[in-house]
């Protein structure tokens, strides 16, 4: 009788069991060569525990066999037996990880000065519980039991993490098969940008543009192109020292300033309050 065992580290209180129907003789059983049981059975049920030390992760061979009848030639020992199974408990690996993403644009990580982790975790049945182990793009941060209802504070090292796509994977190791578990919640990752000074562009106006203008038949348009429509931009926008804003999450953003032009030279100064990149910036009449 042959059983698989896909990782042995996951397989614990394997039993085998059986009902014995007819007996004759003592009844001998072999785990991968090595005699587990011999005698013969005082019960019709037999529950046998399989020896952890002689068990593999693969094939494993169960044989099963009744001792010699010896000079007695002339007897046969033989056993009937039924309702054989192999039972054992099996830790559910597919609960030990998980794993998310976070995106950090080109223009955060070309400016990023430091980088915090936060997350809280709670837990239960604690004794039962292995490491708490976090990797962000494979690079192990964190590897120990944690305070259970607590905010754990990870300082981050800029260089493991990359512009773009980033991967964060938190995992254990349960002792033994268990409900016991982590919840990990409000994940924030943190970053500190360098300071960035205002941008300040200038256009100009002569008096036939600034007339159509005013009088409505033309329009001044500011238009920015981003190079997402994910993150949130924000920034105070003066024009010739009047303030505007922008707050979008768009690929682009266009806005009238009708209001705010003047003769000659106008000055735009843009003061951003979150990080972003803008790929064009057109003031045009239309």
């Amino acid at each position: 009788m042959t059983f698989s065992i896909g990782d042995i580290k996951n397989v614990q209180n394997i039993i085998f069991s059986f009902n014995v129907d007819e007996k004759k003789g003592e009844l001998i059983i072999e785990l991968n060569n090595q005699v587990i049981y011999q005698k013969e059975p005082e019960t019709p049920n037999v529950a046998i525990n399989l020896p952890a030390d002689l068990l593999s992760s693969g094939q494993n061979n169960l044989l099963i066999k009744v001792s010699s009848v010896g000079f007695a030639f002339w007897k046969t020992n033989q056993y009937r037996l039924s309702n054989l199974k192999l039972i054992a408990d099996v830790v559910d690996i597919s609960k030990q990880k998980s794993q998310s993403s976070f995106i950090i644009s080109s223009t955060e990580y070309n400016n990023l000065e430091s980088a915090t982790l936060r997350f809280y975790v709670d837990c239960e049945n604690k004794i039962d519980l292995g490491n708490l182990n976090v990797e962000i793009n494979n690079h192990q941060i964190y590897s120990q039991t944690p305070i259970c209802g607590d905010i754990v504070s990870l300082p981050l090292a800029t260089n493991i993490l990359t512009t773009g796509e980033n991967s964060i994977t938190f995992s254990t190791e349960f002792k033994r098969p268990t409900t016991a578990h982590y919840d990990i919640d409000n994940i924030l990752i943190k970053l500190k940008l360098k300071s960035t000074s205002p941008s300040t562009y200038y256009f100009d106006l002569n008096s036939t543009q600034l007339t159509a203008i005013k009088n409505g038949t033309k329009n001044l348009m500011m238009e920015m192109l981003f190079t997402d429509s994910v993150t949130s931009k924000k920034a105070d926008i003066y024009v010739n020292g009047l303030k505007t804003g922008l707050d979008t999450r768009a690929y682009n953003f266009s806005k009238n300033i009708n209001s705010y032009a003047k003769e000659g030279n106008n000055a735009l100064k843009i003061i951003p309050l979150s990080t972003f990149e803008i790929v064009d910036l057109i003031v045009r009449i239309t």
